[in-house]
Protein backbone atom coordinates (compact mmCIF):
# COMPACT_ATOMS: atom_id res chain seq x y z
CA UNK A 1 0.00 0.00 0.00
CA UNK A 2 1.41 3.37 -1.00
CA UNK A 3 1.62 5.77 1.92
CA UNK A 4 2.34 9.47 2.21
CA UNK A 5 5.94 10.40 2.67
CA UNK A 6 6.80 11.33 6.20
CA UNK A 7 8.40 10.04 9.35
CA UNK A 8 6.66 8.76 12.42
CA UNK A 9 8.18 10.87 15.16
CA UNK A 10 11.39 12.51 16.23
CA UNK A 11 13.41 9.39 16.98
CA UNK A 12 13.29 8.25 13.35
CA UNK A 13 14.56 11.62 12.22
CA UNK A 14 17.28 11.42 14.84
CA UNK A 15 18.19 7.92 13.74
CA UNK A 16 18.40 8.98 10.10
CA UNK A 17 20.94 11.64 10.97
CA UNK A 18 22.99 9.53 13.40
CA UNK A 19 25.95 7.27 12.74
CA UNK A 20 26.36 3.84 14.26
CA UNK A 21 28.98 1.24 13.60
CA UNK A 22 27.90 -2.32 13.05
CA UNK A 23 28.38 -5.69 11.50
CA UNK A 24 26.84 -7.75 8.76
CA UNK A 25 24.00 -9.86 10.08
CA UNK A 26 23.03 -11.22 6.69
CA UNK A 27 26.06 -13.54 6.85
CA UNK A 28 25.37 -14.25 10.55
CA UNK A 29 28.99 -13.60 11.53
CA UNK A 30 29.81 -12.83 15.15
CA UNK A 31 29.98 -9.11 15.74
CA UNK A 32 33.65 -9.34 16.62
CA UNK A 33 34.37 -10.86 13.19
CA UNK A 34 32.37 -8.33 11.19
CA UNK A 35 33.60 -7.22 7.83
CA UNK A 36 34.65 -3.63 7.22
CA UNK A 37 31.56 -1.58 6.32
CA UNK A 38 31.08 -0.83 2.64
CA UNK A 39 29.70 2.35 1.16
CA UNK A 40 26.26 2.18 -0.35
CA UNK A 41 25.15 3.97 -3.49
CA UNK A 42 23.82 6.88 -1.47
CA UNK A 43 27.07 7.22 0.45
CA UNK A 44 25.92 5.64 3.69
CA UNK A 45 27.99 2.83 5.24
CA UNK A 46 26.43 -0.60 5.01
CA UNK A 47 27.21 -4.25 5.67
CA UNK A 48 25.50 -6.81 3.54
CA UNK A 49 21.98 -5.50 3.02
CA UNK A 50 21.87 -3.36 6.16
CA UNK A 51 22.68 0.36 6.27
CA UNK A 52 24.41 1.38 9.47
CA UNK A 53 22.90 4.87 9.51
CA UNK A 54 19.80 6.66 8.40
CA UNK A 55 16.79 5.46 6.47
CA UNK A 56 15.85 3.22 4.85
CA UNK A 57 17.39 0.53 7.04
CA UNK A 58 18.00 -1.97 4.24
CA UNK A 59 18.78 -1.70 0.54
CA UNK A 60 16.64 -4.62 -0.58
CA UNK A 61 13.31 -5.03 1.19
CA UNK A 62 13.54 -7.39 4.15
CA UNK A 63 10.64 -9.25 5.75
CA UNK A 64 10.64 -10.92 9.13
CA UNK A 65 7.97 -12.56 11.27
CA UNK A 66 6.87 -11.75 14.82
CA UNK A 67 5.02 -14.39 16.83
CA UNK A 68 2.96 -12.81 19.60
CA UNK A 69 -0.41 -12.97 21.34
CA UNK A 70 -3.18 -10.58 20.42
CA UNK A 71 -6.44 -10.12 18.63
CA UNK A 72 -5.72 -6.80 16.91
CA UNK A 73 -4.19 -7.00 13.45
CA UNK A 74 -1.43 -4.48 12.86
CA UNK A 75 -1.08 -5.07 9.13
CA UNK A 76 -3.19 -2.06 8.23
CA UNK A 77 -2.34 0.20 11.15
CA UNK A 78 -1.15 3.45 9.60
CA UNK A 79 1.73 4.05 11.99
CA UNK A 80 3.30 0.70 11.14
CA UNK A 81 2.74 1.18 7.44
CA UNK A 82 4.63 4.46 7.71
CA UNK A 83 7.47 2.71 9.50
CA UNK A 84 7.52 0.04 6.81
CA UNK A 85 7.81 2.67 4.09
CA UNK A 86 10.50 4.62 5.94
CA UNK A 87 12.60 1.57 6.83
CA UNK A 88 11.99 -0.75 3.84
CA UNK A 89 11.38 -3.50 6.41
CA UNK A 90 8.13 -5.46 6.29
CA UNK A 91 6.83 -7.17 9.43
CA UNK A 92 4.74 -10.30 9.09
CA UNK A 93 2.54 -10.21 12.20
CA UNK A 94 1.80 -13.74 13.42
CA UNK A 95 -0.89 -12.82 15.94
CA UNK A 96 -2.16 -15.74 17.99
CA UNK A 97 -5.31 -15.82 20.15
CA UNK A 98 -4.54 -15.68 23.84
CA UNK A 99 -6.35 -18.96 24.41
CA UNK A 100 -4.00 -20.91 22.13
CA UNK A 101 -0.79 -18.89 22.03
CA UNK A 102 1.09 -21.01 24.58
CA UNK A 103 0.17 -24.22 22.79
CA UNK A 104 1.45 -22.77 19.52
CA UNK A 105 4.61 -21.53 21.23
CA UNK A 106 5.33 -24.96 22.71
CA UNK A 107 4.83 -26.54 19.31
CA UNK A 108 7.34 -24.07 17.89
CA UNK A 109 9.92 -25.05 20.47
CA UNK A 110 9.37 -28.76 19.98
CA UNK A 111 9.47 -28.60 16.17
CA UNK A 112 12.36 -26.15 15.84
CA UNK A 113 10.39 -24.16 13.25
CA UNK A 114 10.80 -20.72 14.80
CA UNK A 115 9.44 -17.33 13.94
CA UNK A 116 12.14 -14.70 13.52
CA UNK A 117 10.96 -12.94 16.68
CA UNK A 118 8.93 -14.03 19.71
CA UNK A 119 7.43 -11.05 21.47
CA UNK A 120 5.00 -9.66 24.01
CA UNK A 121 3.74 -11.57 27.06
CA UNK A 122 4.21 -15.08 25.70
CA UNK A 123 7.81 -15.88 26.65
CA UNK A 124 8.62 -17.17 30.12
CA UNK A 125 11.88 -16.26 31.79
CA UNK A 126 12.55 -19.97 32.30
CA UNK A 127 12.35 -20.41 28.52
CA UNK A 128 14.90 -17.67 27.96
CA UNK A 129 17.28 -19.41 30.33
CA UNK A 130 16.62 -22.77 28.68
CA UNK A 131 16.75 -21.84 25.01
CA UNK A 132 19.11 -18.85 25.00
CA UNK A 133 22.29 -20.79 25.81
CA UNK A 134 21.18 -23.50 23.38
CA UNK A 135 21.28 -21.03 20.51
CA UNK A 136 17.54 -20.70 19.89
CA UNK A 137 17.73 -17.04 20.90
CA UNK A 138 20.68 -15.03 19.67
CA UNK A 139 22.79 -12.85 22.00
CA UNK A 140 21.95 -9.20 21.45
CA UNK A 141 24.38 -7.22 23.59
CA UNK A 142 26.89 -6.43 20.82
CA UNK A 143 24.20 -5.82 18.24
CA UNK A 144 22.45 -3.39 20.60
CA UNK A 145 25.62 -1.40 21.19
CA UNK A 146 26.52 -1.27 17.51
CA UNK A 147 23.20 -0.95 15.72
CA UNK A 148 20.77 0.93 17.95
CA UNK A 149 20.42 4.43 19.28
CA UNK A 150 17.25 4.54 21.33
CA UNK A 151 17.51 1.03 22.78
CA UNK A 152 21.14 1.65 23.67
CA UNK A 153 20.16 4.93 25.31
CA UNK A 154 17.49 3.10 27.29
CA UNK A 155 20.14 0.85 28.80
CA UNK A 156 22.35 3.86 29.51
CA UNK A 157 19.52 5.81 31.16
CA UNK A 158 18.23 2.79 33.06
CA UNK A 159 21.35 0.74 33.90
CA UNK A 160 19.34 -1.57 36.14
CA UNK A 161 17.47 -2.66 32.99
CA UNK A 162 20.67 -3.90 31.36
CA UNK A 163 21.62 -5.68 34.57
CA UNK A 164 18.17 -7.26 34.84
CA UNK A 165 18.25 -8.77 31.34
CA UNK A 166 21.86 -9.97 31.50
CA UNK A 167 21.72 -13.71 32.12
CA UNK A 168 24.30 -15.66 34.17
CA UNK A 169 26.22 -16.56 31.01
CA UNK A 170 26.81 -12.85 30.40
CA UNK A 171 24.47 -12.52 27.41
CA UNK A 172 21.36 -10.46 26.70
CA UNK A 173 18.78 -12.52 24.85
CA UNK A 174 15.80 -10.16 25.11
CA UNK A 175 14.89 -6.51 24.76
CA UNK A 176 12.86 -5.59 27.85
CA UNK A 177 9.81 -3.44 28.25
CA UNK A 178 10.90 -0.72 30.66
CA UNK A 179 8.19 1.47 32.10
CA UNK A 180 8.00 3.82 35.00
CA UNK A 181 5.55 2.24 37.42
CA UNK A 182 3.62 3.61 40.31
CA UNK A 183 5.67 2.97 43.43
CA UNK A 184 3.07 0.65 44.94
CA UNK A 185 0.62 -1.99 43.77
CA UNK A 186 -2.03 -2.21 46.48
CA UNK A 187 -2.74 0.80 48.72
CA UNK A 188 -5.19 1.35 51.57
CA UNK A 189 -8.26 3.55 51.70
CA UNK A 190 -10.60 4.14 54.63
CA UNK A 191 -14.15 5.48 54.66
CA UNK A 192 -13.46 9.03 55.83
CA UNK A 193 -17.17 9.81 55.96
CA UNK A 194 -17.63 7.01 58.47
CA UNK A 195 -14.71 8.26 60.55
CA UNK A 196 -16.22 11.73 60.69
CA UNK A 197 -19.71 10.46 61.46
CA UNK A 198 -18.42 8.39 64.38
CA UNK A 199 -15.97 11.11 65.53
CA UNK A 200 -12.99 8.80 65.04
CA UNK A 201 -9.41 9.83 64.32
CA UNK A 202 -7.40 8.38 61.46
CA UNK A 203 -5.72 5.26 62.91
CA UNK A 204 -1.93 5.11 63.04
CA UNK A 205 -1.39 1.84 64.94
CA UNK A 206 -2.79 -1.67 64.62
CA UNK A 207 -4.58 -1.23 67.95
CA UNK A 208 -6.22 1.99 66.77
CA UNK A 209 -7.17 0.38 63.47
CA UNK A 210 -8.74 -2.52 65.35
CA UNK A 211 -10.88 -0.10 67.39
CA UNK A 212 -11.93 1.76 64.23
CA UNK A 213 -12.93 -1.49 62.51
CA UNK A 214 -15.00 -2.46 65.56
CA UNK A 215 -16.78 0.89 65.47
CA UNK A 216 -17.49 0.45 61.75
CA UNK A 217 -19.02 -2.96 62.44
CA UNK A 218 -21.19 -2.02 65.38
CA UNK A 219 -22.45 1.53 64.79
CA UNK A 220 -24.20 1.44 61.38
CA UNK A 221 -22.01 4.16 59.83
CA UNK A 222 -23.65 3.78 56.42
CA UNK A 223 -26.99 4.60 58.02
CA UNK A 224 -29.20 1.94 56.46
CA UNK A 225 -30.21 0.32 59.76
CA UNK A 226 -28.56 -2.94 58.73
CA UNK A 227 -25.49 -4.69 60.05
CA UNK A 228 -24.08 -5.02 56.56
CA UNK A 229 -20.80 -3.16 57.03
CA UNK A 230 -17.63 -5.06 56.09
CA UNK A 231 -14.91 -3.33 58.12
CA UNK A 232 -11.92 -4.68 56.14
CA UNK A 233 -11.88 -6.32 52.72
CA UNK A 234 -9.37 -7.37 50.11
CA UNK A 235 -8.72 -10.46 47.97
CA UNK A 236 -6.33 -13.13 49.19
CA UNK A 237 -3.39 -13.28 46.76
CA UNK A 238 -5.14 -10.79 44.48
CA UNK A 239 -3.06 -9.04 41.82
CA UNK A 240 -3.33 -5.50 43.22
CA UNK A 241 -5.66 -5.95 46.19
CA UNK A 242 -4.01 -8.44 48.47
CA UNK A 243 -2.83 -9.10 52.01
CA UNK A 244 0.92 -8.77 51.58
CA UNK A 245 1.24 -5.16 52.74
CA UNK A 246 -0.56 -5.81 56.03
CA UNK A 247 2.39 -7.92 57.15
CA UNK A 248 4.47 -4.75 56.92
CA UNK A 249 2.52 -3.35 59.87
CA UNK A 250 4.54 -5.83 61.91
CA UNK A 251 7.91 -4.90 60.40
CA UNK A 252 8.33 -7.09 57.32
CA UNK A 253 6.16 -7.26 54.19
CA UNK A 254 5.17 -10.60 52.71
CA UNK A 255 5.43 -11.66 49.06
CA UNK A 256 3.48 -14.16 46.92
CA UNK A 257 6.27 -16.75 47.20
CA UNK A 258 7.20 -15.71 50.76
CA UNK A 259 10.79 -14.95 49.76
CA UNK A 260 12.62 -11.81 50.79
CA UNK A 261 16.14 -10.42 50.81
CA UNK A 262 17.58 -8.47 53.71
CA UNK A 263 21.19 -7.29 53.76
CA UNK A 264 21.86 -9.54 50.79
CA UNK A 265 20.56 -12.66 52.53
CA UNK A 266 17.53 -14.63 51.32
CA UNK A 267 14.96 -15.53 53.94
CA UNK A 268 11.54 -17.14 54.04
CA UNK A 269 9.02 -14.68 55.46
CA UNK A 270 6.57 -17.27 56.76
CA UNK A 271 8.95 -18.61 59.39
CA UNK A 272 9.75 -15.18 60.79
CA UNK A 273 8.23 -13.90 64.07
CA UNK A 274 6.80 -10.83 62.32
CA UNK A 275 4.80 -13.04 59.96
CA UNK A 276 3.44 -15.01 62.90
CA UNK A 277 2.28 -11.83 64.68
CA UNK A 278 0.52 -10.63 61.53
CA UNK A 279 -1.35 -13.93 61.19
CA UNK A 280 -2.48 -13.70 64.82
CA UNK A 281 -3.79 -10.20 64.12
CA UNK A 282 -5.72 -11.39 61.06
CA UNK A 283 -7.21 -14.19 63.17
CA UNK A 284 -8.33 -11.67 65.78
CA UNK A 285 -10.10 -9.64 63.11
CA UNK A 286 -11.68 -12.78 61.65
CA UNK A 287 -12.98 -13.98 65.01
CA UNK A 288 -14.71 -10.66 65.66
CA UNK A 289 -16.20 -10.30 62.18
CA UNK A 290 -13.95 -7.38 61.26
CA UNK A 291 -12.36 -9.12 58.27
CA UNK A 292 -14.50 -9.93 55.26
CA UNK A 293 -15.66 -13.51 55.82
CA UNK A 294 -15.53 -14.06 52.05
CA UNK A 295 -11.90 -12.91 51.78
CA UNK A 296 -10.72 -16.44 50.90
CA UNK A 297 -13.57 -17.24 48.52
CA UNK A 298 -14.76 -14.19 46.60
CA UNK A 299 -13.25 -13.49 43.19
CA UNK A 300 -12.30 -10.07 41.87
CA UNK A 301 -15.67 -9.35 40.28
CA UNK A 302 -17.57 -10.32 43.42
CA UNK A 303 -15.25 -8.25 45.57
CA UNK A 304 -15.76 -5.20 43.34
CA UNK A 305 -19.53 -5.66 43.26
CA UNK A 306 -19.70 -5.60 47.05
CA UNK A 307 -17.58 -2.45 47.21
CA UNK A 308 -19.83 -0.60 44.77
CA UNK A 309 -23.08 -1.15 46.64
CA UNK A 310 -25.16 1.85 47.60
CA UNK A 311 -24.70 2.75 50.38
CA UNK A 312 -21.07 1.60 50.67
CA UNK A 313 -20.35 -1.33 52.97
CA UNK A 314 -16.53 -1.38 52.97
CA UNK A 315 -14.69 0.39 55.77
CA UNK A 316 -11.08 -0.25 54.66
CA UNK A 317 -9.93 -1.70 51.35
CA UNK A 318 -6.63 -2.71 49.83
CA UNK A 319 -6.48 -2.19 46.09
CA UNK A 320 -4.77 -0.40 43.22
CA UNK A 321 -6.19 3.08 43.68
CA UNK A 322 -9.41 2.88 45.70
CA UNK A 323 -11.62 3.26 42.67
CA UNK A 324 -10.96 -0.35 41.68
CA UNK A 325 -12.82 -1.72 44.69
CA UNK A 326 -15.29 1.08 45.25
CA UNK A 327 -16.21 2.69 41.96
CA UNK A 328 -15.92 6.42 41.34
CA UNK A 329 -19.07 7.41 43.25
CA UNK A 330 -18.40 5.48 46.46
CA UNK A 331 -14.74 6.45 46.36
CA UNK A 332 -15.71 10.06 47.11
CA UNK A 333 -16.30 9.01 50.72
CA UNK A 334 -12.80 7.57 51.19
CA UNK A 335 -9.37 8.88 52.12
CA UNK A 336 -5.84 7.47 52.12
CA UNK A 337 -4.98 5.17 55.00
CA UNK A 338 -1.24 4.98 55.53
CA UNK A 339 0.41 1.81 56.87
CA UNK A 340 -0.06 1.54 60.63
CA UNK A 341 2.45 0.18 63.11
CA UNK A 342 2.13 -2.75 65.48
CA UNK A 343 3.44 -2.58 69.06
CA UNK A 344 7.23 -2.46 69.26
CA UNK A 345 7.52 -1.59 65.54
CA UNK A 346 9.12 1.77 64.81
CA UNK A 347 8.28 1.97 61.12
CA UNK A 348 5.71 0.04 59.10
CA UNK A 349 6.75 -1.25 55.68
CA UNK A 350 4.81 -1.51 52.45
CA UNK A 351 5.59 -3.60 49.34
CA UNK A 352 7.13 -2.12 46.25
CA UNK A 353 5.41 -2.89 42.94
CA UNK A 354 6.36 -5.14 40.09
CA UNK A 355 9.74 -4.17 38.65
CA UNK A 356 9.92 -1.49 35.99
CA UNK A 357 11.72 -3.99 33.76
CA UNK A 358 9.67 -6.71 32.04
CA UNK A 359 12.47 -8.87 30.75
CA UNK A 360 10.93 -11.33 28.30
CA UNK A 361 9.33 -9.01 25.77
CA UNK A 362 11.30 -9.39 22.54
CA UNK A 363 13.67 -12.19 21.54
CA UNK A 364 15.26 -12.75 18.12
CA UNK A 365 15.60 -16.40 17.19
CA UNK A 366 18.24 -18.21 15.17
CA UNK A 367 15.79 -18.25 12.25
CA UNK A 368 16.31 -14.52 11.63
CA UNK A 369 18.49 -13.83 8.61
CA UNK A 370 19.18 -10.16 9.39
CA UNK A 371 19.07 -9.55 13.17
CA UNK A 372 20.70 -6.15 12.79
CA UNK A 373 17.86 -5.00 10.53
CA UNK A 374 15.32 -6.24 13.08
CA UNK A 375 16.97 -4.31 15.89
CA UNK A 376 17.24 -1.17 13.79
CA UNK A 377 13.55 -1.54 12.95
CA UNK A 378 12.67 -1.98 16.63
CA UNK A 379 14.69 1.11 17.44
CA UNK A 380 12.11 3.15 15.50
CA UNK A 381 9.47 2.38 18.11
CA UNK A 382 11.34 4.37 20.79
CA UNK A 383 10.68 6.65 22.58
CA UNK A 384 7.11 7.47 23.60
CA UNK A 385 7.52 11.20 23.42
CA UNK A 386 9.94 13.59 21.75
CA UNK A 387 10.06 17.33 21.33
CA UNK A 388 8.08 16.84 18.12
CA UNK A 389 5.19 14.95 19.67
CA UNK A 390 3.85 11.56 20.69
CA UNK A 391 4.72 8.21 19.21
CA UNK A 392 2.12 7.45 16.57
CA UNK A 393 2.21 3.72 17.30
CA UNK A 394 0.73 4.49 20.71
CA UNK A 395 -1.45 7.52 20.05
CA UNK A 396 -2.08 7.85 16.33
CA UNK A 397 -1.68 11.00 14.29
CA UNK A 398 -1.49 14.51 15.64
CA UNK A 399 -4.92 16.06 15.68
CA UNK A 400 -6.63 12.69 15.79
CA UNK A 401 -4.92 10.81 18.63
CA UNK A 402 -3.16 13.70 20.34
CA UNK A 403 -2.69 17.44 20.28
CA UNK A 404 -0.24 20.00 21.57
CA UNK A 405 -1.90 22.23 24.14
CA UNK A 406 -1.48 25.99 24.45
CA UNK A 407 0.93 25.51 27.34
CA UNK A 408 3.15 23.29 25.20
CA UNK A 409 2.17 19.91 26.60
CA UNK A 410 1.09 16.89 24.59
CA UNK A 411 -2.31 15.51 25.43
CA UNK A 412 -3.93 12.29 24.32
CA UNK A 413 -7.42 12.67 22.88
CA UNK A 414 -10.46 10.58 23.55
CA UNK A 415 -10.96 8.09 20.75
CA UNK A 416 -13.27 5.15 20.35
CA UNK A 417 -11.75 1.97 21.77
CA UNK A 418 -12.90 0.05 18.71
CA UNK A 419 -10.80 2.17 16.36
CA UNK A 420 -8.02 -0.14 15.25
CA UNK A 421 -5.71 2.81 14.68
CA UNK A 422 -5.72 3.53 18.41
CA UNK A 423 -6.12 0.01 19.75
CA UNK A 424 -3.67 -0.54 22.58
CA UNK A 425 -1.77 -3.80 22.95
CA UNK A 426 -0.40 -4.29 26.43
CA UNK A 427 3.27 -5.09 26.01
CA UNK A 428 4.96 -5.16 22.64
CA UNK A 429 4.47 -3.26 20.41
CA UNK A 430 2.30 -0.75 22.29
CA UNK A 431 3.45 0.47 25.67
CA UNK A 432 7.02 -0.29 24.62
CA UNK A 433 8.60 3.09 25.46
CA UNK A 434 11.07 3.45 28.26
CA UNK A 435 10.84 7.17 29.04
CA UNK A 436 7.43 7.47 30.69
CA UNK A 437 8.98 9.63 33.39
CA UNK A 438 9.12 12.41 30.80
CA UNK A 439 5.43 12.22 30.04
CA UNK A 440 3.18 15.08 31.03
CA UNK A 441 -0.33 15.16 32.41
CA UNK A 442 -2.83 13.74 29.97
CA UNK A 443 -0.24 11.65 28.14
CA UNK A 444 0.68 8.61 30.20
CA UNK A 445 -2.82 7.96 31.47
CA UNK A 446 -4.88 8.95 28.47
CA UNK A 447 -7.81 11.35 28.44
CA UNK A 448 -10.31 9.25 30.35
CA UNK A 449 -8.25 8.59 33.47
CA UNK A 450 -6.16 11.71 34.04
CA UNK A 451 -7.32 12.27 37.60
CA UNK A 452 -7.09 8.64 38.62
CA UNK A 453 -3.64 7.99 37.16
CA UNK A 454 -2.23 11.24 38.48
CA UNK A 455 -3.64 10.32 41.88
CA UNK A 456 -1.88 6.95 41.71
CA UNK A 457 1.40 8.22 40.27
CA UNK A 458 1.76 11.32 42.41
CA UNK A 459 -0.60 11.66 45.38
CA UNK A 460 -0.45 8.04 46.50
CA UNK A 461 3.19 7.71 45.53
CA UNK A 462 4.19 10.64 47.72
CA UNK A 463 2.09 9.43 50.64
CA UNK A 464 3.43 5.87 50.57
CA UNK A 465 7.06 6.65 49.70
CA UNK A 466 8.31 6.72 53.34
CA UNK A 467 6.95 3.20 53.93
CA UNK A 468 8.27 1.34 50.90
CA UNK A 469 10.44 -1.63 51.75
CA UNK A 470 14.11 -0.98 51.16
CA UNK A 471 14.76 -4.60 50.22
CA UNK A 472 12.72 -5.63 47.18
CA UNK A 473 13.62 -9.03 45.79
CA UNK A 474 16.02 -8.53 42.86
CA UNK A 475 15.20 -9.69 39.31
CA UNK A 476 17.34 -12.81 39.44
CA UNK A 477 17.69 -15.55 36.86
CA UNK A 478 17.51 -19.23 37.76
CA UNK A 479 19.53 -21.54 35.57
CA UNK A 480 17.64 -24.56 34.16
CA UNK A 481 19.39 -26.73 36.72
CA UNK A 482 18.38 -24.43 39.56
CA UNK A 483 14.83 -24.22 38.24
CA UNK A 484 14.55 -28.00 38.16
CA UNK A 485 15.72 -28.18 41.75
CA UNK A 486 13.36 -25.55 43.12
CA UNK A 487 10.22 -26.47 41.17
CA UNK A 488 8.96 -29.31 43.35
CA UNK A 489 10.38 -27.93 46.59
CA UNK A 490 8.82 -24.51 46.12
CA UNK A 491 5.44 -25.86 45.06
CA UNK A 492 5.16 -28.06 48.13
CA UNK A 493 6.42 -25.43 50.56
CA UNK A 494 4.22 -22.65 49.21
CA UNK A 495 1.14 -24.88 49.22
CA UNK A 496 1.78 -25.90 52.81
CA UNK A 497 2.35 -22.27 53.85
CA UNK A 498 -0.77 -20.93 52.18
CA UNK A 499 -2.92 -23.72 53.57
CA UNK A 500 -1.66 -23.09 57.11
CA UNK A 501 -2.21 -19.35 56.68
CA UNK A 502 -5.86 -19.91 55.76
CA UNK A 503 -6.39 -22.35 58.63
CA UNK A 504 -4.79 -20.07 61.19
CA UNK A 505 -6.65 -16.95 60.06
CA UNK A 506 -10.04 -18.68 60.09
CA UNK A 507 -9.42 -20.42 63.41
CA UNK A 508 -9.30 -23.98 62.10
CA UNK A 509 -5.85 -24.28 63.61
CA UNK A 510 -3.85 -22.72 66.45
CA UNK A 511 -0.72 -20.97 65.27
CA UNK A 512 0.86 -21.04 68.73
CA UNK A 513 0.37 -24.79 69.05
CA UNK A 514 1.33 -25.50 65.44
CA UNK A 515 4.24 -23.08 64.95
CA UNK A 516 7.20 -25.33 65.79
CA UNK A 517 5.76 -28.27 63.86
CA UNK A 518 5.10 -26.03 60.86
CA UNK A 519 8.73 -24.92 60.70
CA UNK A 520 9.96 -28.50 61.01
CA UNK A 521 7.61 -29.61 58.25
CA UNK A 522 8.94 -26.93 55.91
CA UNK A 523 12.48 -27.96 56.68
CA UNK A 524 11.65 -31.56 55.78
CA UNK A 525 10.25 -30.32 52.47
CA UNK A 526 13.60 -28.69 51.66
CA UNK A 527 13.30 -25.10 52.86
CA UNK A 528 17.04 -24.75 53.54
CA UNK A 529 17.83 -26.10 50.07
CA UNK A 530 15.33 -23.68 48.50
CA UNK A 531 16.88 -20.71 50.28
CA UNK A 532 20.39 -21.84 49.31
CA UNK A 533 19.47 -22.01 45.61
CA UNK A 534 17.91 -18.55 45.66
CA UNK A 535 20.88 -17.23 47.61
CA UNK A 536 23.18 -18.50 44.89
CA UNK A 537 21.07 -16.72 42.26
CA UNK A 538 20.96 -13.48 44.26
CA UNK A 539 24.73 -13.57 44.73
CA UNK A 540 25.19 -14.07 40.98
CA UNK A 541 22.92 -11.08 40.26
CA UNK A 542 24.80 -8.89 42.72
CA UNK A 543 28.09 -9.73 41.01
CA UNK A 544 26.91 -8.32 37.68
Amino acid sequence: MKMKKGLIYGSILTLAMSTVAGCSSSEKKPVSEAATPEQGQDGRPMEGNVYLTGLPIVKDKYSFSIFMPGDTSLDEKEAYLKIEEATNVDVQWDMQPWASVNEKKNLMFSSGDYADVIASWVLQETEIMKYGPKGVFIPLEDLIDKYTINIKKMFEDVPEARKAVTTPDGHIYTIPLVQQQANTKAVLHINKQWLDKLSLDMPTTTDELYEVLKAFKNNDPNGNNKKDEVPLSFEINGPNNNQFGFFGFFGRVDTPNHLAVEDGKVLYTAVQPEWKEAVKWFNKLWNEGLLDLEVFTHDTDQWKAKGRQNPPIYGVTSDWDGVESLGEENFKQYGILLPVTAPNVEQAEWPQPDPDVYRAQFAITSAAEQPAAILRWLDQLFPAITEEGLNETLYGKEGEGWIKTEDGKFKALAVSEDQAEYAKITGFPNYWPFDLSKKTEGVYMGPNAVAGENYKLYTLAEAYAPFLTKNPFPPIWLTPEQQNEVSTIQTDIQKATDERFARWVTGEGDIEADWDRFQKDLEKMGLSKLIAIYQEAVDAYNRL
